[in-house]
């Protein structure tokens, strides 16, 4: 997990070299060729089959379900860990598409510029990889609780602040990495959670599973955006809505 604040941060900042070189479909073509020879690599390197160990505590869990071990997620006694785990991604999932898909948007109507727009839009990701570390440790130390609400409510602080500031490249950057920076950094610590929510046989599954449940927050963010955008509200009200 701690690739997709890497990743979007090197893509926001070298945004503007790869539409001055490429056009805008460098921006698709580029990553596009990364992901098709990833996918080639794994396909060689990974076997198939179902890692279930049989002398393992509640292996049985994943193999009752027979060829679709995601099935036992669904009854007791991991249906309700599994909901709150997939209700958390999805929410955050929705808080950082909205504001990865319409930062660059939504800046230059503050004033920034669009090449300033998109270096900011990387530049607030890299602090997404060390709030996510840091955030990590703290759910590994066994204090997941404390963590999670320091977590969420600095991004829902900084984003007040944004809201309710003027704008300002320096400021804005500062809050925005711990706002936007967080945002990322959920998708690095919330699976962390799944260590005290499912017995072992059964984390691959929970995660999977809650990551493409949490798509349905991802494809609802960049929607929400777009209500603001047309509305008009202005950048302030989109980061009000943010924070909220």
């Amino acid at each position: 997990s701690a690739g997709i604040p890497l990743g979007l941060a090197f893509a926001g900042i070298f945004a503007p070299e790869v539409i001055a070189a490429a056009g805008w479909q460098g921006l698709f073509a580029i990553p596009g060729s990364f992901a098709l020879l990833l996918a080639i690599a794994l396909w060689l390197m990974l076997e198939g089959g179902i890692p279930v160990r049989a002398d393992e505590p509640h292996a049985k869990d994943a193999s009752t379900a027979g060829k679709l071990p995601q099935l036992a997620l669904f009854r007791l006694p991991w249906l309700i860990p599994f909901a709150i785990f997939a209700v958390m991604l999805s929410l955050n999932a929705m808080n950082l598409y909205l504001l990865n898909s319409w930062l660059p948007t939504v800046l230059p109507q503050a004033g920034f510029s669009l090449d300033l727009a998109a270096r900011i839009s990387g530049i607030v990701q890299f602090a997404g990889l060390g709030i996510g570390v840091l955030a990590s440790i703290g759910i590994d130390r066994w204090r997941p609780a404390p963590t999670l609400m320091l977590m969420f409510g600095a991004m829902a602080a900084s984003f007040l602040a944004v809201s309710l500031s003027a704008p300002d490249a320096t400021r804005w950057t500062l809050l925005l990495s711990i706002g936007v920076g967080g945002a990322s950094a959920g998708g690095m610590a919330l699976p962390a959670l799944c260590v005290y929510l499912f017995s072992a046989p059964m984390l691959s599954s929970a995660i999977g599973l809650g990551v493409m449940v949490a798509r349905l927050g991802a494809f609802a963010g960049p929607i929400l955006g777009q209500l603001f955008i047309d509305a008009e509200a202005g950048p302030n009200a989109f980061f009000f809505a943010a924070a909220v």
